[in-house]
């Protein structure tokens, strides 16, 4: 059995207990637009209790609110009991929820075309709202008075954001004026669920025009104020031609592959997001436009939004190291042999590579040839690397080593041996324990 052949049996269920039930929501307007539904939620005529006495594998996740989640080998379901719903004063959740019928509870949510009520037994589809419409011509609207559906809950400003362009729909002229109009309202939403509608933003194929579209509607100065900063930010007219700062990293962020991850494209976006602090105009004409330290800068200031919006910390680090580091391709080859293999063969390395691709593609004139250095070197030291652990190249010596043979106590010496130990090794030049050994005893004692 499947998710759609468990969610069908869970309404058949209600139905034969004497309940009305329905698919609803985003899994309807899936199926009407034929794709495949990563959820499926059920609206029904049952009370929650009622529910909890004919199914016993649930979770009260929402139950003043009507909500259980039933858990199944497909997945979890959830069941909602069709409400009505008063004033919102959190800007989230209603004050007061009553129980309805399937209409009434059809006209409290937030757009036409997740307000389809779909009864996969019967195959019977019901639209109080005009949503099979909608559909068809694709345009994101809200349920009844925009002004309001917004005020309740400002988070749906986003969520019409991203659903227009994950569906490549357009905004209804009432829906998108009440987003310019009402933008500010996004300030009483906690930033977690900012973060998490960004993110899913963030994670789509269309995540430029979702940015695009942030900005046109007066949210991106409000919810990310230093890329908004970017905005007429100088940049050297010899390697940037495409415009400002903003412009450039719009163009790198659409210069990203379709199905690179969101931590990725977050580093990408802000790259170089301190250059707007740190900008330097030219004494003259014949001077150039300086941005010194921005790679370092950029890193930090990204740590600071993507922990404000509440992200993993190993995506936030991640991204900041993508980061500080997307400057530094072009020392690779000046780096120690240890240094360089370490650096080469961190795991955030290939998607370095991509924050660096993109970044070089972003730019007027486009030069990737250094891109094209740095993968080559990476492949080859990716196939010696594979190489020496299939040979067991491992370490000649460990500190153990150093401590006991030289009769010296731990200090950063034994590390600076190490390192030089494991440089020479790769060259070939120490190729046994013993011989590792004696050089080692011919060093100074202070290196």
């Amino acid at each position: 059995m499947n998710k759609q052949q468990r969610a069908t049996e869970i309404v058949r269920t209600l139905q034969k207990n004497g309940f009305q039930a329905f698919f609803v929501g985003g899994s309807v307007r899936d199926l009407l637009l034929k794709r495949r539904p990563k959820d499926f939620d059920i609206a029904t005529s049952a009370k929650p209790d009622e529910v909890g006495l004919i199914f016993n594998n649930f979770h009260e996740v929402g139950k003043q609110f009507g909500v259980l989640l039933l858990d199944f080998p497909e997945g979890n379901f959830e069941v909602a009991t069709f409400r009505a719903e008063d004033t919102y004063s959190d800007k989230r959740r209603p004050d007061k929820v009553v129980w309805a019928n399937a209409k009434d509870d059809v006209l409290r949510r937030d757009f036409t075309i997740n307000g389809l009520l779909y009864d996969p037994v019967n195959k019977q589809t019901f639209d109080y709202v005009q949503g099979q419409r909608d559909i068809e011509v694709k345009v994101i609207r809200f349920i009844g008075d925009p002004l309001r559906r917004i005020t309740e809950d400002p988070v749906r400003m986003l969520r019409a954001i991203r659903f227009k362009n994950q569906l490549n729909f357009q905004y209804d002229k009432d829906s998108y004026g009440a987003i310019r109009k009402l933008g500010s309202e996004i300030n009483h939403v906690a930033k977690e669920r900012v973060g998490q509608e960004l993110q899913l933003m963030m994670a789509d194929s269309n995540r430029l025009q979702c940015i695009k579209d942030l900005d046109r509607l007066g949210l991106l100065k409000i919810i990310l104020p230093e890329v908004d900063l970017l905005k007429g930010v100088p940049q050297p007219e010899q390697f940037h031609q495409e415009g400002d700062v903003f412009d450039h990293s719009l163009k790198a962020l659409g210069a990203l592959n379709k199905d690179a991850p969101a931590f990725l494209a977050w580093a990408t976006l802000l790259h170089d997001v301190a250059k707007a602090e740190l900008v330097t105009l030219p004494a003259n004409q014949h001077g150039r436009i300086k941005t010194e330290g921005h790679a370092s800068r950029s890193a930090q200031i990204a740590k600071q939004i993507l922990n404000r919006l509440r992200y993993p910390k190993i995506e936030v680090e991640s991204a900041a190291w993508m980061i500080a580091h997307h400057m530094s391709l072009k020392d690779i080859d000046n780096l120690r042999p240890s240094k360089r293999e370490a650096y080469v063969l961190d795991p955030r390395f290939p998607w370095l590579l991509e924050l660096h691709h993109a970044d070089a593609a972003g730019a007027i004139p486009q030069d990737l040839s250094l891109y094209n250095e740095a993968l080559k070197t990476y492949q080859k030291m990716k196939v010696d690397h594979e190489y020496e652990k299939k040979h067991s190249l491992k370490p000649l010596l460990n500190g153990y080593d150093i401590t006991r043979e030289l009769q010296i106590d731990p200090s950063p010496i034994v590390g600076t041996l190490l390192e030089q130990i494991r440089d020479k090794q790769l060259k070939h030049e120490l190729t046994t324990k013993a011989e590792a050994i004696a050089w080692a005893k011919q060093q100074p004692a202070k290196i």
